[in-house]
């Protein structure tokens, strides 16, 4: 009885040291919300993260994994997939305008490639 205790407050302690929680999706899109407070529904398809931040909407079809960390990913509460994104490579060079980021990561070869979205957001893309 004493070692189960033990064992859930570890279990319990170890997720409070982690300030982060990143989703991954398919193509290789991380995006990370703060883990203070957060919320997390399902609805339509959908997973909703609601955070102090904001809310952070992806397709469940698209969510790869979920995890805790102690690092903010370069990305945070980006909309994946709303409206029409430009992307570029690395050295700057156009690759094309896409209707939604999800076009993109599709038609994309693998490599990493800076997103930009209609609302004026930024963000690097690793296509896997």
């Amino acid at each position: 009885m004493v070692l189960f205790l033990t064992l859930g407050w570890a279990a319990t302690a170890a997720a409070f040291d982690y300030p982060f929680v990143t989703f991954s999706t398919q193509g290789g899109v991380a995006h990370t919300v703060a883990a203070e407070e957060l919320v997390i529904t399902f609805a339509g398809g959908k997973m909703i993260a609601h955070s102090a931040q904001g809310d952070l909407k992806l397709e469940l079809q698209a969510l790869e994994k979920m995890c805790f960390t102690t690092e903010q990913s370069g990305v945070s509460g980006v909309k994946s997939g709303s409206g029409a994104v430009r992307v570029y490579s690395m050295q700057g060079v156009e690759m094309g305008t896409y209707s939604s980021q999800n076009e993109a990561v599709s038609r994309l070869p693998q490599g990493l490639y800076i997103v930009k979205h209609d609302d004026g957001s930024t963000l690097k893309l690793a296509v896997r």
